[in-house]
């Protein structure tokens, strides 16, 4: 190959890469929309106090001390409110072409969660899970709690439908407003019950930002 030929083949590969990183899609993120300390992404060994307006990347632990709470706003418009005593990693926030759905998947490692769907997330593709300690939720377009607290996990659904799989396979649908999914590693298998006010008003304290003095 002579010294005009090696450019032009030099030329060509360096416009190749040029075009195929233009047209690379952007990493997702989660944005921090509204806070409350004490809180913090933990990432590649560093602590980071969170802020309004921070991007969360994947891979990141987002913890929340006692009185901390988050609203984490994802790339698909919903919302996930983190409560106190927290630790929620990011595992997947991804979307690999225009047509393709975004693809979302979250770990809650211990504490407590609410996962809110806007109007305008309703109308886009996607493919969100929750994995707790056992069991993972399936999210088709709705707005439930979970908690991990040792060895209890609790699933309560307020609007839409999702799906509890536990760790042998089995599928637990829930479908109605109230509907919750219980299950304890002293239990055989998991409950499925209905939540009462009383323990509604018990779960919401636990994502709810404090009142301010």
């Amino acid at each position: 190959m002579n010294q005009i030929a090696r450019s032009s083949w030099l030329l060509a590969v360096l416009a190749l890469m040029s075009a195929l990183q233009a047209n690379a899609a952007p990493a997702l993120t989660a944005t921090v929309s509204k806070l409350n300390q004490p809180a913090w992404q933990e990432i590649n060994g560093e602590q980071i106090p969170l802020k309004p307006g921070m991007e969360i990347a994947v891979q990141s632990t987002v913890v929340t001390g006692n009185s901390g709470r988050v609203v984490l706003h994802l790339p698909d418009g919903s919302d996930l409110q983190v409560g106190g005593d927290t630790h929620l990693r990011i595992d997947t926030l991804d979307k690999p072409s225009a047509k393709a759905p975004v693809s979302e998947s979250f770990k809650l490692i211990t504490g407590v969660l609410r996962f809110v769907t806007t109007k305008l997330a309703k109308t886009k593709l996607r493919d969100v899970t929750v994995r707790l300690s056992t069991a993972t939720i399936g999210i088709r377009g709705t707005d439930f709690f979970a908690e991990v607290d040792g060895p209890e996990e609790n699933v309560c659904l307020f609007e839409g439908k999702v799906v509890v799989k536990d760790m042998d396979g089995s599928g637990y649908p829930l479908t109605q407003a109230r509907q919750f999914f219980h299950k304890d590693t002293a239990q055989a298998k998991p409950v499925l019950s209905f939540a009462d006010e009383k323990q509604i008003a018990e779960w919401r304290g636990k994502w709810v930002f404090p009142a301010k003095p």
